[in-house]
């Protein structure tokens, strides 16, 4: 499953940038990601479709990071999108990818798509989010 990967040598680079710029420590810049993240779903909770594949990864960092969106996951795209340290997900570097793919969603898909082709090969991945349907 290579589709909508994001390369992890990339991403360090944008999380240097992304410091430098802003002038934070790693954990400050992830506590006002994840805050600014969460305050956006909180009021429009139809955008996490703009995460596609990327979505239950980025809800896990959310919940480690205090904001619990719910239960509903799907561990496989956890794993499968999530950027790992070993066995540890790596937060910063996973709300990384899932803001990439977010503009490439912007980009390329018509809102509120939740269909993805993750494998040519294979059906398309549907994204659907018990949890955030609900709110």
């Amino acid at each position: 499953m290579l589709a909508y990967k994001m390369d992890r040598a990339w991403l360090e680079e944008l999380r240097e940038e992304a410091l430098a710029k802003t002038g934070c420590d790693l954990p400050a810049a992830l506590a006002i990601g994840v805050t600014s993240l969460a305050g956006n779903l909180w009021k429009h909770p139809e955008r996490y479709l703009r995460y596609g594949p990327y979505w239950f990864a980025i809800k896990q960092a959310l919940r480690d990071g205090g904001e619990d969106f719910g239960p509903h996951t799907d561990v496989f795209m956890v794993q499968e999108f999530g950027i790992w340290d070993g066995e540890q997900l790596n937060p910063y570097l996973t709300l990384l990818a899932a803001e990439a793919f977010r503009d490439y969603y912007s980009n390329t898909f018509f809102e509120g798509t939740r269909d993805f082709e993750l494998d040519p090969d294979g059906d398309a991945y549907v994204l659907q989010d018990e949890d955030m349907e609900a709110l």
